[in-house]
């Protein structure tokens, strides 16, 4: 997503919790989530910010054999750009949305000095998030 891990988090799957969260979760001798995610139709939950309670469902749709000298994981497509951390969940991000894109709203200066001038929600930053996938161990 593209947030800087201020807050609790989990994955879930098969009813069991993977992260670092106030709740129980797997044991330390689990496989990795990863592991757990590769075959097309395997799902998860992530969750992230309990406060504002941001939950994304993750679907395997397709896998595709590996590419010799390609770095992976890679991200193939994606829409829009990551919500800014502590913006009130998804409820909050849509009213910081009306308040950038609406001059007259009350809120419209405060929310486009905070995103800042450049802003775009139809953005999705591929080159980015490849950069931060590109950390991870394929």
């Amino acid at each position: 997503m593209g947030w800087d891990n201020f807050h609790l988090f989990r994955f879930t799957m098969g009813g069991m919790a993977f992260g670092p969260s106030e709740e129980e979760t797997a044991p330390s001798d689990s496989p990795p989530l990863r592991a757990l995610l590769r075959r097309v139709g395997a799902k998860a939950i992530y969750e992230y910010d309990f406060g504002d309670g941001w939950r994304h469902e993750i679907v395997v749709e397709k896998t595709v054999s590996r590419e010799a000298g390609k770095v992976y994981p890679v991200c193939i497509t994606g829409k829009g750009c990551c919500p800014p951390e502590d913006c009130g969940g998804p409820y909050g991000y849509f009213n910081l949305l009306r308040a950038v894109s609406d001059p007259a709203h009350p809120e419209h200066e405060d929310a486009v000095q905070w995103l800042g001038e450049e802003f775009d929600p139809k953005e999705f930053p591929m080159d980015g998030v490849n950069r931060r996938l590109a950390l991870l161990e394929g």
